[in-house]
């Protein structure tokens, strides 16, 4: 993989993030709780777990790989993925189809599978997020953001490799905390080994869902930190539309924006033809008219309208196995 794209060669923060008491502002719900789930621990156990170990023991075998061979195990990867995730499949398929009325299904399809293929490459180049970095473009962008003394708020989604942005921006030397969703049972073990890979890469994280969350956010911005919010997800939030379709989206930035004033950037995140990742940065204005509640929904579905641009514009890098609309 070329500069910026090859992984191989190239504090933390844990409490939660959004209130689940349902806060009031004129009336409405700012954020709606989270869903339950297992919390993970405030510290990482240092002995890794047998998981972790064999996930270092894949880091280290992918890394006497070739590129030709490296890059022939991602094709089988996820055309393995494509044909055996059931699931996911229908659901890449499903809404594909309804975004896209117009393409066939043998087009629907094709773009379905180099989905899968980049999810695989970024699960993979995730291995590596202690040496990720990125060509950023419109780098001024954040820092004019910064300039105020209010932090900034970086708005990104999953596309191309998107864990390469946090990571860019802590090599930078950023005060820069991710979002970490409080996981179902089932799923804490993965996401100890998540947080695992942050913390070898020396990324902080602020743990979503809980009532201390808000908080620590509002703490994060006023020491000058940069918080990355991966909002194309689905939480319970506000009331979007999305593609045309109805579901709920994620307010953390564009709260943090109407109540406390911190810039807001818009971070596109993909890989080129040549497999480099890239950062593009954005400005984004705040829209507000006094109405808290009303303003949060109005910039974040105005940050989802930017969101859909982006990915009509690379459809093959996004999540579309993900359960988007709920």
């Amino acid at each position: 993989m070329p500069s910026g794209g090859n992984l191989r060669n190239t504090g933390r923060d844990s409490r939660a993030v959004y209130p689940s008491n349902r806060r009031q502002y004129g009336g409405a719900p700012l954020l709606r709780s989270a869903p339950e789930g297992t919390p993970l621990p405030d510290t990482v156990p240092d002995r890794p777990p047998f998981a972790f170990r064999l996930v270092l023991l894949a880091r280290l075998l992918l890394s006497a790989l070739p590129e030709p061979a490296l890059r022939a195990l991602y094709d089988g990867l996820a055309a393995l993925a494509y044909r055996f995730d059931g699931k996911g499949k229908r659901r890449a398929l499903r809404n594909l189809a309804a975004v896209y009325p117009e393409k066939s299904e043998r087009e629907i399809a094709g773009i379905a599978r180099k989905s899968y293929r980049s999810a695989v490459e970024a699960c993979a180049d995730f291995l590596w997020l202690d040496k990720a970095s990125a060509h950023i473009q419109n780098e001024d962008v954040l820092n004019d953001a910064l300039k105020g003394g209010k932090g900034a708020c970086i708005v990104a989604m999953h596309l191309g490799n998107w864990e390469t942005l946090p990571a860019t921006l802590h090599r930078q030397g950023h005060d820069v905390r991710t979002l970490l969703s409080t996981p179902r049972r089932e799923w804490a073990q993965k996401m100890d080994t998540v947080r695992r890979l942050y913390d070898r890469a020396g990324l902080r994280y602020i743990r979503r869902g809980g009532s201390e969350g808000m908080m620590d956010m509002m703490k994060a911005l006023r020491g000058g930190a940069v918080l990355v919010f991966f909002a194309d997800q689905y939480a319970e939030d506000v009331d979007v539309t999305f593609f045309g379709r109805p579901t709920m989206a994620p307010a953390g930035a564009a709260a943090m924006g109407v109540l406390m004033g911190a810039p807001v950037v818009f971070a596109l995140t993909w890989r080129d033809g040549n497999g480099a990742n890239r950062v593009s940065y954005e400005d984004f204005e705040i829209h507000r008219t006094g109405d808290r509640s009303a303003d949060i929904q109005a910039n974040v579905q105005a940050l989802l309208a930017r969101m859909e641009t982006a990915i009509r514009e690379r459809p093959d890098q996004w999540l579309w196995q993900y359960n988007r609309w709920r």
